[in-house]
């Protein structure tokens, strides 16, 4: 059977190409063919991008940026087309999706916030499904909404969109309880697909990807998708704790320079998943800000730090909390890196490859049933 795989595919950041490889990955390991629809939203084409905003300098920084940006994406594809496949057309638009859908005998919307109408600009149908034939099986895996609520004007159509799913897990308890509310009870909450593969697949990969880093002194990593106030405190954290240890910093980015966060000795700007991958597996300690910066630490079993804002980290909290790691995430200068114990990864992995098992199991049971 072959399975038409949708989800993010335009951004540049390391965790939206890493959780499709996994997922898909993981959909093969089952015994399934997989191909990921590469599908770019309208609004993040070049004139697309431009309507995040009204200012007419920001709208020309946008469109004199974006082949930057688009050369990074590029490059972040090309990543990706080594390990599995995409569908030969790239589609730009729903329409184009509706007019000539891919053809399998399973359709799965993938993961990351592919259901908020908010990053979409309205509901994008392709995120739904709603290419396929009308008799087709449609599920999600690890979906997410990455709203409080669906607004009140999109209600009905979201429901009458997710009424021809047969299936439905979603990435976090928060989607769960929104989707319960609109009377969708059987939702299951699943692992973010990165989990879904070890340390070792991880690292088969990284050595698959390309040509190795020459990394050749030990150094504290930091990986950063806020601002201001945390990457302030990602650097306070990284200085102290490199300085015990004689540790140089490197800090692995797909912005420019302009990332480059105080105290950074190396910076691997405009780096692909691969870069990523490299780097996280060599490194002594991270300080990160991301989600999916802590989930590779904690999949490698790395000593770290998650500086996070008080708002918006409900997944980090909701990873380190089933870890039993709460306290390695920070939000402010308080705490002392002396006063943290070594990880017990021991019973860390114990925790997660349970999770993994089940959320696999989910899987298998979606695309069989």
């Amino acid at each position: 059977m072959k399975v038409s795989l949708i989800t993010i595919l335009d951004n540049t950041n390391f965790g939206t190409y890493l959780q499709a490889l996994a997922l898909s990955k993981t959909i093969e390991k089952l015994g399934l063919d997989v191909e990921i629809v590469d599908y770019i939203r309208p609004r993040m084409s070049r004139i697309g991008s431009m309507s995040w905003t009204r200012n007419p300098w920001k709208k020309l920084l946008k469109w004199l940026n974006y082949p930057a940006i688009e050369k990074l994406r590029d490059a972040d594809h090309d990543f990706l087309k080594r390990f599995v496949a995409l569908s030969p057309v790239t589609y730009s638009n729903y329409k184009q999706l509706k007019n000539n859908p891919p053809v399998a005998d399973i359709y799965v919307t993938g993961s990351d916030q592919v259901w908020n109408s908010i990053y979409n600009q309205g509901i994008d149908k392709a995120f739904y499904l709603d290419f396929a034939d009308k008799k087709a099986k449609r599920v999600s895996y690890a979906a997410s909404i990455g709203m409080e609520d669906f607004p009140a004007t999109e209600v009905k159509e979201t429901m009458q969109l997710l009424s021809k799913y047969t299936q439905i897990t979603v990435r976090e308890q928060k989607a769960k309880n929104i989707l319960a509310k609109l009377g969708f009870a059987n939702v299951e909450v699943v692992l973010d697909p990165t989990l879904l593969l070890d340390a070792n697949d991880w690292r088969k990969i990284s050595q698959l990807a390309g040509k190795p880093l020459d990394l050749n002194e030990p150094y504290l990593l930091v990986y950063s998708v806020e601002t201001k106030k945390e990457n302030t405190l990602i650097s306070f954290y990284a200085k102290e704790i490199a300085s015990k240890y004689h540790w140089k910093i490197y800090q692995v980015s797909y912005g420019d320079d302009k990332s480059r966060i105080d105290g950074v000795d190396k910076l691997f700007a405009h780096a692909t998943p691969d870069i990523f991958l490299q780097l996280v597996c060599q490194s002594e300690f991270m300080v990160v800000s991301s989600f999916h910066g802590t989930a590779f630490a904690i999949n490698f079993n790395k000593q770290f730090l998650s500086i996070t804002p008080k708002r918006f980290n409900s997944r980090i909290k909701s990873l380190c909390s089933i870890c039993g790691l709460k306290e390695r995430i920070l939000t402010d200068a308080s705490a002392k890196p002396d006063n943290l114990e070594n990880i017990d990864y021991n019973r860390v992995n114990a925790v997660i490859q349970q999770l993994r098992n089940h959320s696999v199991n989910i899987l298998r049971n979606m695309l069989y049933s």
